[in-house]
């Protein structure tokens, strides 16, 4: 819902950590989910992981998991999308 106007989309990062600070609060217990295979959208889940899209968010939020990470994450991402191509 922020996204709608110019006034939501500079809010939106304050939005989004303070959703993410109320998750890490709240957290998942991940012994009561069931296991991937047992959705009924598994297999469109591992369609999805093949997108270019998919690929490159992984790589960016793996990129903020250190400071080494973080400054080699343009390479990253261009190694990334050079795999993408070559498959």
């Amino acid at each position: 819902s922020q996204s709608k106007s110019a006034k939501g989309l500079a809010i939106l990062p304050l939005s989004l950590a303070r959703e993410y600070n109320d998750f890490k609060k709240t957290g998942v217990n991940k012994q009561s989910l069931p296991e991937i295979e047992d959705y009924y959208d598994s297999d469109e889940a591992e369609i999805v992981k093949r997108h270019l899209s998919y690929k490159l968010g992984k790589t960016i939020t793996d990129g903020f998991s250190s400071p080494y990470a973080f400054i080699s994450l343009p390479i990253s991402i261009g190694k990334e999308v050079l795999k993408f191509k070559n498959d």
